[in-house]
Order: structure tokens, then C-alpha cells, then sequence
């Protein structure tokens, strides 16, 4: 049995998948089987993956009609066999040492059932045009998981044992967020990670299958899972206020009204939900806190009133004091004519 199950699924991939492939075959880790599953691809892209049918590593499962990428990875997921399963797009190359790497991490964290990446972002004449970090530790990751899908699908490594265990699938229903809601799910089974070095390099010039369902589609599904996720968290907040919240840590507005205020509650009540999670370590939180107040001082106005109403200074004071007591002096500094945050609010 292979230590290692890539899963490497490919819809009309036929440009890249070929260098794609080539990358996790020259892996410094070796000892792996790399499922590749076409999905109904209608480009030319399964003549290229038989080319890699003698190599006795790569087994091609070829679906006869496109069933979306969670059908694809869920017949990857029926044919793997390794302890641990490894992720990537048909576009996307991992680094050679990418596995040596996260499997040396796994190994030596025995409570982490997932490990990602940063990555390098590629354009389409293959020039990198920038690095994405990531939350480096389990509770900012459950952070991160709140608003959005905090692991790049294309660099993770997870266990095999919890997903059989527990019969995890992608949600064929899910059309663009399907890595969300898998991870969502396997992370009731243990820790997560990110090592914050750029093992893979990802393009997004390819029409994926995320494409063609739209921004309105992904942005739904994304608002969606992250407000089960916070359920899960035990915090009991309406849909609509939840909402609110999320759009507000995406995009905060210049100015904070009674709406804003009650939902800088919200996010507070997140961040305290997860300081109670078993597990968490608040400490990590702190910049986030920290992060809330100076926002909401600089954002909320020149009266004192709403803000005092809103019960949010005692809830500051609750979580960080020192830095609430010396949060006048940074908002005096950042509210003074020509202040870098006084030119951003009036923006």
C-alpha cells in the first residue's frame, strides 16, 4: 500500500495537466500513486493523461461524462488507498520537496489531520506574481473558517483515516465550494495546519469548474458553509446578522453605524466562542481583538454615543484592557488631520 494517494482530478486541462503531473512525479517522496481522474474532458485532455499510463505510479480513471469536480474527487476518493491523500488542481505544480515536507509535519504532529501550504500564484506566461501565506495554526485556520475556506485545496496532505472513518465525501451539490465544506466537515475529526512556505505554485487561468457556476454561486455557498461553521462553534446569531458580520470583516465600510456596531458584536462573539473551543489557544486571537478595536474606535465617529450604547467598550476592556487603555493615544494619532487612518475613513 503507498504511503500517499494524490488525488489529481482534470477537466479540459489539456495545456497544463501534462506539467501538472510531471511535478508530483519528480516528488523527492517517492513512495505514492497518483490517481488521475478525467472528467468527461472534451479538449483532448485524456490523450494526454494515457501517455502516463506505463508508469506503474498513475492510474487514469476516466469518467465517461462530466460529473463536476466533487464527482470527480469522490470517484478519486473510491480508488485511493494510501494512509495519507494528497490534493491538486490540473493546473497547479507542487514543488519537489512538497511531500517530503508536509509528510516530515504530519509525522511529527499526530493530532493534526490537515496540512497545507503557502503558494506562489502563477500568471499565464508562468511568471510568479505573488506568495499567499496563510494562517499558520489551528485556531486561526478555525478563524479563517468562519468567513471563508482557509486551506488552499491544491496544497493539502490529510489522513485517510478519519475520512473513511467518518465516510467524508465532496457534496456533488456544492458547485464552487466544495473544499470548504469538505474541510469544514473533517475538521471535527482533528487539528489543521499551514506551513508557511510556498511548496506549490497555482495558476487560475484555466476554466475550472467554479467558473462556470459564477461569483454569485461561490459567494452564496462560501456565506453558507461559513454560518454553519459558526453554528458549530455554538454561537446563536440570525443569518442575517451573521451575514452582516461576514461582509463586514471582508469589507468594512468608512463609517460604522448601529448596524456595524452590532456586528463588530458578532465577530466578538466568534472570537469568544472559539477562545472556549477545546483545544484553542486565545493568545493567537489577540491580534484579531486588538485588530477589532482600533477599527471600530476609528471607524465609529466622532460621538461617543452609539458606541457606548452598543455595549462594545465593556466587551473590549473584558478581552484586552492594556490595549483598550491605550487605545486613545492611537486614535487621537490616527484621527489627527493628514493621519493614514483619518485619510481611510474620509475615503
Amino acid at each position: 500500500m503507498p504511503r500517499v494517494s494524490v488525488l489529481l482530478p482534470a477537466y479540459n486541462a489539456s495545456r497544463y495537466v501534462a506539467g501538472s503531473i510531471e511535478s508530483i512525479l519528480s516528488q523527492t517522496f517517492q513512495d505514492f500513486e497518483l490517481i488521475v481522474v478525467d472528467d468527461g474532458s472534451t479538449d483532448g485532455t485524456l490523450p494526454v493523461l494515457e501517455r502516463y499510463a506505463r508508469d506503474s505510479r498513475v492510474r487514469i480513471v476516466a469518467l465517461p461524462t462530466n460529473r463536476g469536480i466533487a464527482g470527480a474527487l469522490n470517484a478519486g476518493l473510491a480508488e485511493a488507498n494510501g494512509e495519507l491523500i494528497a490534493r491538486q488542481d490540473a493546473d497547479d505544480v507542487s514543488l519537489p520537496d512538497r511531500f517530503a515536507r508536509q509528510i516530515a509535519f504530519l509525522d511529527a504532529h499526530p493530532d493534526v489531520v490537515v496540512v497545507g501550504t503557502a503558494s506562489e500564484r502563477l500568471a499565464p506566461d508562468g511568471t510568479v506574481t505573488a506568495v499567499e501565506l496563510g494562517a499558520p495554526t489551528d485556531t486561526l485556520i478555525r478563524w479563517g473558517m468562519c468567513f471563508r475556506c482557509a486551506l488552499g485545496h491544491s496544497s493539502v496532505i490529510l489522513r485517510a483515516e478519519p475520512v473513511r472513518a467518518h465516510d467524508l465525501r465532496y457534496d456533488p451539490a456544492r458547485r464552487t465550494a466544495e473544499d470548504f465544506d469538505f474541510f469544514s466537515n473533517l475538521l471535527e475529526h482533528g487539528r489543521a495546519a499551514i506551513i508557511n512556505v510556498p511548496l506549490v505554485r497555482v495558476r487560475d487561468e484555466l476554466e475550472r469548474w467554479t467558473r462556470v457556476a459564477g461569483d454569485d454561486v461561490l459567494r452564496g455557498e462560501r456565506e453558507e458553509i461559513a454560518y454553519a461553521n459558526v453554528r458549530k462553534l455554538g454561537v446563536q446569531v440570525a443569518e442575517e446578522d451573521f451575514l452582516r458580520a461576514h461582509r463586514l470583516h471582508s469589507h468594512p465600510p468608512p463609517r460604522f453605524g448601529p448596524d456595524e456596531l452590532r456586528a463588530v458584536g458578532v465577530l466578538l462573539d466568534i472570537v469568544e466562542a472559539l477562545c472556549r473551543r477545546p483545544g484553542s489557544d486565545p493568545e493567537e486571537l489577540r491580534p484579531v481583538v486588538r485588530n477589532l478595536i482600533d477599527m471600530t474606535l476609528v471607524r465609529s465617529g466622532g460621538s461617543p454615543g452609539p458606541l457606548l450604547r452598543s455595549g462594545l467598550p465593556q466587551r473590549f476592556l473584558r478581552r484586552d484592557p492594556l490595549w483598550v487603555a491605550s487605545s486613545p493615544v492611537r486614535w487621537l494619532a490616527r484621527r489627527a488631520p493628514g493621519g493614514a487612518a483619518a485619510r481611510a475613513a474620509a475615503a
